[in-house]
């Protein structure tokens, strides 16, 4: 029975399109669900979700294409601390996957994509051979431009 509403609400958040964050409470899951990109305040309103829920969830339903690094940290940590496991879909990409990292157990219908935080201002830059094959990487040195 648990199987089979594991797999329809992975079969519900594959198909939902993940243009704006939504943060609701799925009691007959005992989950949560975020849904759509990661901003600024989502980490307190998963929190308050959860506090809301006439039963207390015990996993977060993901699917996001990502959003805002220091959201994903923070919202990662509580889920951690609230001991709750978390459920990527096929879309669980940059920041979503930190948030993915933070549940006890991690599941994934498709496969996170974890790469580090971009730079406001990149630091490194990358030098390609015309074969287009990664040949140096260095720092760039203080007051470079380009």
């Amino acid at each position: 029975m648990t199987i089979s509403i594991l797999a329809s609400s992975f079969v519900v958040l594959m198909c939902s399109s993940a243009i704006a964050g939504t943060i609701y409470s799925a009691p007959t899951l005992h989950a949560l669900i975020l849904d759509g990109a990661l901003s600024t305040g989502d980490a307190d309103k998963l929190k308050a979700a959860f506090e809301a829920s006439p039963e207390k969830p015990t996993a977060l339903f993901i699917n996001s294409p990502g959003g805002d690094f220091y959201t994903a940290m923070a919202a990662g940590n509580w889920v951690r601390s609230m001991g709750l496991d978390t459920y990527a879909g096929l879309l669980c990409e940059s920041a979503c996957a930190y948030l993915w990292l933070g549940g006890v157990v991690q599941m994934a219908g498709g496969a996170p994509d974890v790469h580090p935080p971009a730079p406001a201002e990149p630091r490194y830059h990358v030098r390609a051979r015309p074969d287009h094959e990664w040949t140096q990487v260095r720092r760039k040195p203080a007051g470079h431009r380009a």
